[in-house]
This record gives C-alpha cells, sequence and structure tokens, in this order.
C-alpha cells in the first residue's frame, strides 16, 4: 500500500464525515408561521362575464386563460400560438409534448374544422406573488358535455404577457362545477 496516496484520500473521507455530521447537528429554526405559496381565485372565475373585476395576477391569469380559449372558438391558430412558451409542455393520450411546435403540430387539426371540437374556461386560478400561475376547469365537447379538466400552469414573461409552460387534461369531469365559478375544485 502506497502511503502517499492514501492518506489524502483518508483526509478527503474524514472531512466528508465531518461534513454530514455537521448537517445534523445545525439547529433548524423552527417555522411558526406560513404563508401560502399561492392564492385563491377570486369567487366567481370564468369566462362569460361571471367575473368580478378586481385586480392583481389572478384578474390578469383569469383573462389570459379566457382569450387562450377564446382561440379556440374564435378559430385563430395562430393566436392560440402566441400563448404557448417556446418550452411548453403539453400532455395528450400518449404522453408529453415537448416544446411549442410539437405542441401547434398536434394541435393544428382541432383548428381545421369550421366548428371547435371543444372548449373550456377556468373555474379556479392559484398564484404566487411573482410569475407562475396555476387554472383548472372543465372542458366540454362540442355539444356543451362536460368531458375533462385541463390544469394549466401559466409564467409571466419579461415582457409582460402570460404564456402556458404545462398543460395537462383528466378525464374527470365534476358535473355540479358551474362555469363561471360554482363548486370549489
Amino acid at each position: 500500500m502506497n502511503m502517499k496516496h492514501s492518506i489524502p484520500k483518508t483526509a478527503i473521507v474524514y472531512a466528508c464525515v465531518l461534513a454530514l455530521a455537521g448537517c445534523n447537528s445545525v439547529a433548524h429554526k423552527p417555522v411558526t408561521s406560513s404563508k401560502p405559496i399561492m392564492r385563491p381565485a377570486d369567487d366567481g372565475a370564468g369566462c362569460n362575464g361571471t367575473t368580478r373585476p378586481r385586480p392583481g395576477i389572478g384578474r390578469e391569469v383569469i383573462e389570459t386563460e379566457c382569450a387562450f380559449a377564446r382561440t379556440m372558438a374564435d378559430r385563430d391558430f395562430k393566436a392560440f400560438a402566441s400563448f404557448l412558451d417556446d418550452d411548453t409542455v403539453f400532455f395528450n393520450k400518449d404522453g408529453a409534448l415537448l416544446g411549442k411546435d410539437a405542441v401547434l403540430k398536434e394541435w393544428k387539426p382541432y383548428f381545421d374544422a369550421a366548428a371547435a371540437p371543444f372548449s373550456w374556461e377556468p373555474t379556479r386560478v392559484n398564484w404566487n406573488m411573482k410569475d407562475l400561475a396555476y387554472t383548472t376547469g372543465p372542458v366540454y365537447d362540442a355539444s356543451g358535455k362536460c368531458v375533462a379538466r385541463f390544469n394549466s400552469i401559466w409564467r409571466k414573461q419579461t415582457d409582460g404577457h402570460w404564456r402556458i409552460v404545462f398543460d395537462k387534461g383528466d378525464g374527470k369531469c365534476d358535473p355540479t362545477v358551474i362555469p363561471g365559478g360554482g363548486k370549489d375544485d
């Protein structure tokens, strides 16, 4: 055994053990109060004029989600694209669509028909106090039947616009959720 090489290794191991032991001996300050990371939506979130016109981040995000939903109703694919972050992640039945181009390729057929195949609106919004927000609400088929829920994460960009960075639906639809508000999610 060559002592010249084993001493530095021993010293390194010893230093690591001391460092790890020190982590366990640090006194942690107990949390005496907590603030929620996300804030609840104003009552009456929704797109059909049922929202209360309160200023602030929640209002901005609700309006953004509603404008995003209108792109489908208006059959405006270009406007739809403008709401997507370049690094957005959307999920479909086969898995994740990574990036704006993948989402646009997958969603283009939804905009080709004369009538929208589905619609959505937020019933809840939560946000941090800076640049992230979450929206959720029912998704309706063309006949107006609730068929799913959407769940989206939005990020406020440096240009001041909210863009969607994550979207995942689920097949659960609670028929007691009223468009424009109603039952708490």
